[in-house]
């Protein structure tokens, strides 16, 4: 579904209309301002011409009149284009919270397919530097493309009041140079739109170089990450300065024009005020009003290249809230009982069949398929999955696991021992085939709901800015202290944590953690513990511990999963024995 800018904007129409009106009449009042001026110095004129001719003086009540006017316009001018900019940036921060809001919602719903196929960097450019783009250039543009517009038109006004001739010839000018800057826009959008994406690469390239500065330097690839890093530099530079140039040349074009208007309007009006056709405070308030169209004419060729802009960093932001979600959609009857029908994989393109255990013969008898089963059997029926674009990975795989068994899954490097778990999670929805959990295709539950099932350790450690207790209590957020303890001990971690500064409450994140990697990995099995799933799931969860902590911690797990489903992917022996089952997967040729 293609999500639409106006679909954000229209919450803001009744402030947005608010601070336009604001805008408005604080143009109008000070486009009024030249004209009052004008005024005062006619008076002066007049006082002076009547004194020298003897005929009267200076009229210094009405002169005082015209000026008190002319403050109190000021005055109200300033606090209305106050409350439109005290509007504008309102809007500006709730648009730039929502958008955020919305992004971040939207990634959390995404496939997993989407993350890997994208850089963090570029995920993260979007969230921030995008949103925050965009949100502010809308509230600068919008109030200064009207103030701006307002302006000019009062200003039109206001000249066409005093000489149409004048006013028609300064209009022809402004306009032959707002077409050039709307052929310029063009190049801004283009030079935009692209620097955003060099900007996006580069804080990319930045994230992977400083996250991973220790391989860095234990590879001396220092030079290399600088060159690489000041290649992207400066392709971002050469497309930046591109933008900047283009943008600020519309605002050389505007002000030229409004320059040669001024030339010939103080030309050609000298010539008109001698033959006596206005008086000399017209002569003034036009020069003067020639003199102010600068300002509001930058303001509009700012605005545009704001739009530009702002139109870039909507396109990504679109893209990102327009992406397909995880489908939570329920299975049709004929695929519940196993009976939709998959296109064929061509034989060309297997890559090997999958060696697994042997099928129970209530299975073989098709009972286990619809029959209520104890909470943690697995089932795989001919299952058959390739990524995107990609020959398959698993390839007529079948294999039935018992609630509370041990599952060891051994086997070569990529031949699909992750990926196997990631269908059994549905992070991936299989080609052929399908994925049971406790008696029920995995396509038929919520994801949420099936996913609670199952607690994981993957082999990469990861733990996010917070206490160490929080760290643990994070696949379940409702445990209390006591429990956040056994499980802490049942994962062997107790000891070490209790050495730290404030023990529990020792602030850690990913970054700046003294914690070794072992230790790091053995909160990992203390959170997947804490949450007593019916499946555990193990992806090499030891292989950064030694081999006496692996034992003990391989006791615990035994004992907190009893009667549980366990799957333990690991290619050390001492790791996998003990296992009820063992789940060989080779490729052959």
């Amino acid at each position: 579904m293609r999500v639409r800018l106006w679909d954000y904007l229209k919450r803001y129409m009744r402030s947005f209309l608010l601070a336009l009106v604001f805008s408005v009449c604080a143009c109008a009042l000070m486009v009024l301002s030249p004209q009052l001026l004008g005024n005062v110095t006619t008076e002066i004129f007049r006082g002076i011409m009547a004194k020298l001719n003897g005929t009267g003086s200076m009229d210094f009540e009405a002169i005082t009149e015209i000026l008190k006017l002319l403050a109190g316009l000021y005055l109200l001018s300033s606090v209305m284009m106050g409350a439109a900019g005290w509007l504008m940036a309102r809007i500006s921060t709730d648009l730039t919270f929502r958008l955020r809001e919305a992004v971040d919602k939207k990634l959390n719903v995404l496939p997993l397919s989407y993350f890997e196929e994208r850089s963090v960097g570029d995920i993260l450019s979007c969230i921030t530097a995008d949103v925050n783009s965009l949100g502010e250039n809308i509230s600068q543009s919008v109030l200064h493309l009207v103030s701006g517009t307002a302006t000019v038109i009062g200003i039109a006004v206001m000249m066409m009041r005093i000489s149409i001739l004048l006013a028609a010839m300064l209009a022809l000018i402004v306009l032959v140079a707002g077409l050039l800057t709307w052929l310029l826009s063009f190049q801004v959008k283009k030079y935009k739109k692209r620097k955003q994406e060099l900007s996006a690469m580069a804080s990319g390239y930045a994230e992977e170089i400083y996250s991973g500065r220790s391989l860095l330097k234990a590879f001396g690839q220092e030079e290399a990450a600088l060159a690489r890093f000041g290649k992207c530099s400066r392709q971002l530079y050469d497309i930046s300065w591109r933008a900047e140039f283009y943008s600020d040349f519309m605002n050389v074009v505007m002000q030229s024009a409004a320059a040669a208007g001024y030339v010939a309007a103080v030309f050609l009006g000298g010539r008109i005020a001698l033959q006596g056709q206005f008086s000399v405070g017209d002569i003034q308030a036009f020069i003067h009003y020639i003199r102010n169209i600068g300002q509001p004419v930058r303001q509009i060729s700012q605005s545009a290249g704001m739009i530009q802009g702002a139109a870039a960093s909507w396109q990504r932001i679109q893209a990102v809230l327009s992406e397909a979600e995880e489908d939570d959609s329920s299975l049709p009857t004929e695929a519940q009982q196993g009976k939709a029908e998959h296109a064929p994989i061509p034989p060309e393109v297997w890559q090997g069949r999958t060696e697994h255990a042997p099928i129970p013969p209530e299975v073989q008898q098709g009972k286990a398929e619809h029959a209520p089963e104890k909470p943690g059997a697995v089932r795989f029926s001919h299952v058959t999955f390739g990524y995107k674009n990609q020959p398959p990975v698993l390839v007529d795989f079948s294999a039935d696991i018992l609630p509370g068994q041990k599952v060891a899954v051994v086997g070569c490097t990529g031949i699909g021992k992750t990926t196997m778990v990631k269908l059994l999670m549905r992070f991936y929805d299989v080609r052929e085939g399908a994925v049971y959990v406790d008696g029920v295709d995995v396509r038929s539950y919520d994801r949420m709901q099936l996913r609670s099932k199952f607690g994981v350790v993957l082999q990469d450690a990861w733990l996010f800015h917070g206490t160490v207790l929080d760290n643990i209590r994070y696949g379940r957020m409702d445990a209390t202290r006591e429990e956040v303890y056994e499980a802490a001990r049942a994962a062997r971690a107790d000891a070490f944590i209790k050495r730290l500064p404030q023990g529990y409450d020792t602030m850690i994140s990913e970054e700046k953690c003294s914690l070794s990697q072992g230790e790091k990995q053995q909160l990992t099995i203390a959170r997947a513990i804490l949450t007593k799933p019916e499946i555990l799931i193990l992806d090499e969860p030891s292989s950064a511990v030694d081999t006496l902590t692996e034992q003990r911690i391989r006791e615990e797990i035994g004992k907190v999963m009893e009667g549980r489903t366990c799957f333990i992917i690991a290619h050390r022996p001492q790791t996998i024995s003990g296992a009820d089952v063992v789940l060989h997967m080779e490729q052959h040729a």
